[in-house]
């Protein structure tokens, strides 16, 4: 009877046992999946703002590419200004 007893008490307490390592297991696992979930998400926003300052550069890059190539073209005008306005004179020499 006695041995039916402690069978019982101790079935119970394994249960309870069980149970609540169940719970705690669950909850641990749901903060380990909430904080993975957090830290991607921290990831994800750093990627996003790195990219964003990447597009910022290279629209710069961008930017200054074409004032150069501007800067050239008008520096190719100003030299066939010159080149005409020395073709002129030498012609002006020559039919004098």
């Amino acid at each position: 009877m006695i041995k039916f007893l402690l069978q019982a008490i101790f079935g119970v307490l394994l249960k309870a046992l069980q149970g609540w390592w169940q719970r705690h297991k669950a909850e641990r696992d749901n903060a380990t999946t909430t904080a993975n979930r957090d830290a991607a998400l921290a990831d994800a926003q750093r990627q996003r703002d790195n990219a964003a300052v990447a597009v910022e550069e290279s629209h710069a890059q961008t930017d200054a590419a074409v004032d150069r190539v501007r800067a050239d073209d008008s520096l190719r005008e100003q030299s066939d200004d010159v080149q005409r306005a020395i073709d002129a004179a030498n012609r002006g020499v020559r039919g004098a």
